[in-house]
């Protein structure tokens, strides 16, 4: 399994480089509706998927990939572009991108890599040595026709993202799941259920999914489970870890 951080650009400024804004919302509009879809899409594969800030820390991570739109005076400036520091496999990241992300669809053709002294001397390059170092500029937010596809395509970006780093780095099978208790520690009947990528864990008192297995130290306590109380026809649903203590 493989940590990519995902850098949501210059989120949550206020003032000094808070990025650039066009005709249909502000950079930082963009990569906070960009970086939860391709978080969510990283980790079906996988994959650990971490979010952050413009500012904050780096953490130590296998990927870094930096979410960004270009913007100009000029209203017909136009195009994606991708940049990275020095290294064959940053670059073999950058061409994956740009094939697929012309495949989905984008109209907008592509600047040279590392065409601006922003996209070559960015400043996290000095702030993580991940293995891949990527910066996607999508396209111009102030060009009405780049800007109209990336809002509209938020969903097919997020995807292009994800199938990169299949791609790059592979999908990582799910864990299976342990043992089942002795009915003898319980004194009732646990189903455990897999969908969507996840296991759940099916007892009278609800429905649970499992999100670490390192975690679950016993069965028939609740609240040693890092779960999301869930409705069985809600599987895909969860959003994060928790605790119901009592409910079994």
């Amino acid at each position: 399994m493989a940590t990519v951080v995902v850098q949501m650009g210059h989120v949550p400024r206020t003032k000094g480089a808070t990025g650039t804004s066009g005709h249909r919302g502000t950079e930082q509009e963009f990569a906070r509706q960009l970086a939860p879809r391709i978080a969510s899409r990283v980790e079906q594969l996988g994959h650990r998927c971490i979010v952050i800030g413009a500012d904050d820390p780096i953490p130590a991570c296998d990927v870094f990939i930096a979410l960004h739109q270009d913007g100009s005076v000029n209203a017909a400036a136009r195009g994606a572009s991708v940049g990275y520091p020095a290294g064959s496999g940053n670059e073999r990241w950058a061409q994956a991108w740009k094939a697929r992300y012309a495949k989905a669809g984008w109209p907008g053709g592509f600047r040279p890599d590392n065409y601006s002294a922003g996209l070559r001397n960015y400043y996290a390059w000095k702030r993580t040595s991940a293995p891949f170092r990527v910066l996607m500029e999508h396209g111009f937010a102030t060009n009405k026709a780049d800007a109209d596809w990336m809002w509209d395509n938020l969903d097919r970006v997020a995807q292009v993202h994800a199938d990169t780093v299949a791609e790059m780095l592979g999908t990582v099978a799910p864990p299976p799941p342990p043992p089942a208790p002795d009915s003898e520690d319980t004194g009732m009947e646990l189903v455990y259920i897999q969908a969507r990528d996840h296991w759940f864990l099916s007892a009278p008192g609800g429905v649970f999914r499992i999100a670490a297995w390192d975690k679950v130290a016993f069965w028939r306590d609740v609240n040693q489970l890092p779960v999301v109380m869930m409705d069985p026809a809600s599987f895909d649903m969860a959003v994060g870890p928790v605790v119901r203590p009592g409910v079994l």
